[in-house]
């Protein structure tokens, strides 16, 4: 359900071509889409100082704090504190980049409140006309939201009789269809329906063909567009485009570290080696995307992107992190 075709594919979808091409994607020469995001949203160096400087106040400063009130205190506390540190620190540095002089306090209620996006331009600037969402677009969106909901309070409550570790992966499954793939659906079909450009966060991710199609098109959107423009792109004059995507995955792990690592007090080094994986995964397969392996390079790059993607992931949510975050916050809300 979550790979079925809806109304930004079709926008995003190319004429020719059996793949969605989202108007943000930076296509290198050879046809590869690179995992670096929007090419107009290229910040200048000094602009992009201000946003990293809000970034490093969320990341740094907060988190140490939220650890010097909750060290005592439930761990899954602690993740949800960095989460949201995190989250409204890239809200400001995306508005202190990318919003026009004069946008109102209102606007940016609006776009950190309501909207899991980081770009802020559907908020300020008039964009195209939308297209009608129809009500297969709504039930969609409903559906996915109603799957997030049994996977949590269903699923989970079965599971854990059986396997408390498996119940563990499949709450926190539950919670990521709820709350990237579900809620945030619903959210942009509301501000379409009022007018606003909005895109959900999530586009297929099971119809990626290459791991550069799945982190740089269609796996939380929302995060690319702040670490392509406040990172890679001012960086990539002086790394070129591949050390800049090292940069932006590791920038990356780092984050997952925050998040997982550190208020789990297990794991270090894990989610920083699962991105940086990733990293030469989409080098490695933009290599082997030669005329040579034309005829095989679809098949092939699903498989080395399903396994690049999957095999490591022990090392980006290890058994720690379910057993002292996830599950005692499932058990919080009711799910187990």
């Amino acid at each position: 359900m979550l790979a079925e075709e809806s109304h930004w594919t079709r926008v995003d979808t190319a004429v020719g071509s059996n793949a969605p091409q989202n108007r943000w994607a930076e296509i290198d020469p050879r046809g590869q889409p690179w995992a670096l995001g929007p090419p107009e949203m290229i910040a200048p160096v000094r602009f992009a100082r201000i946003g990293l400087g809000a970034c490093v106040l969320g990341s740094g400063v907060v988190p140490v704090v939220a650890f010097a009130f909750w060290a005592e205190g439930p761990s899954w506390v602690l993740m949800w504190t960095v989460i949201i540190a995190l989250f409204f620190a890239a809200k400001v540095a995306m508005w202190q980049v990318f919003a026009p002089k004069g946008a109102s306090a209102s606007t940016f209620l609006r776009y950190s409140l309501t909207w899991p996006g980081m770009l802020p331009r559907p908020f300020t600037r008039p964009g195209p006309a939308v297209e009608s969402i129809t009500t297969k677009e709504w039930l969609l969106a409903a559906g996915k939201t109603l799957l997030g909901v049994v996977l949590i309070w269903g699923v989970t409550r079965l599971v854990i009789h059986h396997n408390h570790l498996l119940a563990g992966y499949v709450g926190m499954a539950g919670l990521f269809v709820l709350l990237g793939f579900g809620v945030p659906h619903l959210a942009s079909m509301f501000w379409c329906r009022l007018g606003l450009n909005v895109e959900p966060i999530m586009h297929n991710p099971l119809l990626a063909r290459s791991l550069a199609d799945f982190w740089g098109r269609r796996w939380n959107r929302a995060f690319r567009d702040v670490v392509c423009p406040l990172f890679c792109h001012p960086l990539m004059p002086r790394f070129g485009r591949g050390g800049a995507l090292i940069i932006g995955f590791l920038v990356s792990g780092l984050v997952h570290e925050l998040v997982i690592s550190f208020p789990s007090r297990s794991g270090f080094g894990g989610p920083t080696a699962y991105f940086l994986m990733q990293a030469f995964g989409v080098l490695i397969q933009r290599r082997l995307n030669t005329p040579h392996f034309v005829r095989h390079r679809v098949i092939l790059s699903r498989i080395s992107t399903f396994a690049f993607l999957t095999a490591p992931l022990p090392l980006l949510y290890p058994a720690l992190f379910i057993d002292r975050i996830v599950l005692p916050f499932l058990r919080v809300i009711g799910a187990t």
